[in-house]
């Protein structure tokens, strides 16, 4: 609906619980050995500030469009302006990969990813991680 979590979860406001509720009702009556429902149906947070300049996730799972081109993740998608990391046309996506590390630094969350963003948790872990002193590495 928006990229604003606010608008989002007005929107859905009206029928929340009803889809909650229903969501219940074919887990229980659907539900068995061999078929879960797993209810991902959940409100937004409304703050989609990204406090990061680098997303490390988008060398994890990088989109590879219908256009042949490259973008860090769905979201970006098919957005040139501000997603296209690079395309694949007239090579193998070997040869991009390797041939370029400075286009994976070059999209900014903190500046074009203020909306929702499933990778976000994931990003912050990774960061978190490669930011700790590496002589502390082996210790839990």
């Amino acid at each position: 609906v928006s990229n604003s979590g606010k608008e989002n979860n007005e929107y859905h406001k009206d029928i929340f619980e009803a889809v909650k509720e229903q969501i219940s009702k074919c887990k229980s009556d659907l539900e068995n050995d061999v078929f879960e429902i797993y209810d991902t149906y959940h409100s937004l947070e409304e703050n989609f500030e990204k406090l990061y300049d680098w997303c490390p996730y988008l060398q994890i799972l990088p989109v590879i469009g219908a256009d042949l081109n490259i973008y860090p993740c769905q979201d970006k998608a098919y957005n040139i302006d501000e997603g296209l990391i690079g395309t694949i046309k007239d090579k193998r996506f070997k040869d991009f990969w390797f041939e370029d590390k400075g286009r994976f630094f070059k999209i900014n969350p903190s500046l074009i990813c203020n909306h929702h963003c499933v990778a976000n948790n994931k990003n912050k872990q990774i960061l978190d991680y490669l930011d700790v002193n590496k002589n502390h590495l082996e210790f839990v």
